[in-house]
């Protein structure tokens, strides 16, 4: 069988975040342990530090939180379980001792905010951008998850061979010469997987709203690659992302649809792969799409619900797809 091929240099974990003052820390801590222990990102025993990369150098990775505006506090909680404050912190007491350790050469968890809430593609946007002129992005994956874990990230590890299959597969076909060892070589080219949540769901409801979201998304956009749009488990390459994510035009939930929309548009690698996922109590999803500003918002103001919000989200793929027809939007 062939060599693994070379892992990428670094790893960042992108979680935009609206109010989730009682979810994100167990999140934060099941990822930080797993990253921490992982036997390709883990430190001192991980194989990039005593296989790949020598003693003097390892995989970085880190965790950048992009808070959308929240009012419970979900900012100021995670600089205080990540940042310098004492032992003793009321937070800390009250979610457990968490830490940042990314000096010691660990998962590194950061978090900045934006002013007001502008919706999820919004925030995950605002987190490329810190990214999108780093020195090293040819070099760096980006894994885009849900503040509430519902993404099981023991997957992460198959994703990105997933991903770097896809990548040696699409240069195979391409003029291209083959890639070579060096890392560079295979991450810097456009490239993503999308976890697929499959069509079981605690909840009917959910399952039957997320097949009809499909469904309709097929309907309107055509193939896109992938058969679950909205997961919200995604792996890119960096220079895959910061392309997908510049200037969106739908910034909240529907905006999964766009992004994969571009992807096609312009010809990036794209596949898809089962994931684990358990659907989390405490959806966010009404509460940020019903502010939303898209011109049929202000129908749904007063309506609640997930159905109703489904539909809106609908209606906003539908907004895209004659935006694009038109000419008014561009990839």
């Amino acid at each position: 069988s062939p060599p693994p091929p070379p892992l990428p240099s670094n790893l960042i974990v992108i979680i935009p975040a609206y109010n989730e003052y009682d979810r994100l820390p167990n999140t934060l801590h099941n990822y930080v342990s797993y990253l921490n222990s992982s036997p390709l990102w883990g430190r001192g025993s991980g194989q990039l530090d005593n296989d790949q990369k020598g003693d003097d150098s390892c995989c970085h990775s880190s965790i950048l939180v992009v808070d959308d505006g929240s009012t419970d506090g979900t900012f100021q909680l995670i600089q205080n379980l990540y940042g310098t404050q004492n032992d003793d912190d009321d937070d800390k007491i009250k979610h457990g001792n968490y830490y940042n350790d990314g000096a010691r050469g660990g998962v590194q968890v950061k978090c900045i905010s934006l002013p007001q809430n502008e919706g999820k593609g919004s925030a995950i946007a605002y987190g490329l951008s810190k990214i999108e002129c780093s020195d090293n992005k040819d070099d760096t994956i980006v894994l885009v998850a849900d503040a509430d874990g519902s993404g099981d990230i023991t997957y992460l590890d198959d994703m990105v061979v997933s991903l770097a299959s896809l990548i040696i597969k699409r240069k195979s076909c391409s003029s291209s010469p083959p890639p070579n060892d060096d890392s560079n070589d295979i991450w810097n080219t456009p490239a993503c997987v999308i976890g697929n949540r499959g069509n079981d769901s605690s909840s009917l409801k959910r399952s039957i709203l997320r097949w009809g979201f499909r469904t309709t998304v097929k309907l309107f956009c055509n193939d896109l690659g992938v058969s679950d749009t909205q997961c919200g488990f995604k792996l890119y390459t960096a220079n895959a992302a910061t392309v997908l994510y510049k200037d969106l035009n739908l910034k909240r939930w529907s905006h999964d649809v766009e992004v994969l929309y571009r992807a096609r548009e312009l010809g990036m690698a794209v596949d898809e792969m089962e994931v684990g996922w358990v659907d989390m109590e405490g959806s966010k999803l009404v509460g940020s799409v019903s502010s939303s500003s898209f011109p049929f918002s202000s129908f749904f103001k007063e309506s609640g619900g997930i159905a109703v919000v489904s539909m809106q989200m609908l209606l906003e793929v539908l907004w895209m797809r004659f935006q694009y027809i038109f000419g008014r939007w561009r990839v």
